[in-house]
């Protein structure tokens, strides 16, 4: 069980293309808890009611690298089996940046710096 999640609903569906899965996951609390507390930023994304929001959409959706986030509870299983299934997709996980990327100019950073919130500058939104 995920700190903070009540409950995880999951959905397939078959397609010409292959299998399809989302899972809708049902916050104890708030949500953001639940989104800020996963493994790494490649799964830090939102879908509100009216807006769809990747906090880290350079990283994610262009690169496809995802930085861990130490925020998530210590060295779980759980945690070990969703890095390696990330890794799996695709994603280059990191543990660190490195130090040409610590000194980029803001506009140019893959995994902006200060405080962040859905919507900010650096996240990607799109109305629904």
């Amino acid at each position: 069980v995920v700190s903070g999640v009540s409950s995880i609903f999951t959905f397939h569906r078959k397609t010409d293309a292959g299998r399809l899965k989302v899972q809708i996951i049902v916050a104890r609390r708030s949500p953001m808890e639940v989104v800020l507390g996963f493994h790494s930023t490649c799964v830090m994304n939102v879908i509100a009611y009216d807006t769809a929001y990747c906090l880290f959409p350079r990283a994610t959706l262009e690169e496809r690298r995802s930085l861990l986030s130490w925020s998530s509870q210590g060295r779980s299983k759980r945690r070990a089996e969703g890095l390696v299934k990330y890794a799996a997709r695709g994603f280059r996980m990191l543990e660190f940046l490195d130090d040409s990327e610590l000194w980029q100019s803001e506009p140019n950073r893959s995994f902006p710096f200060g405080p962040r919130w859905m919507g900010d500058p650096s996240s990607w939104s799109i109305s629904l």
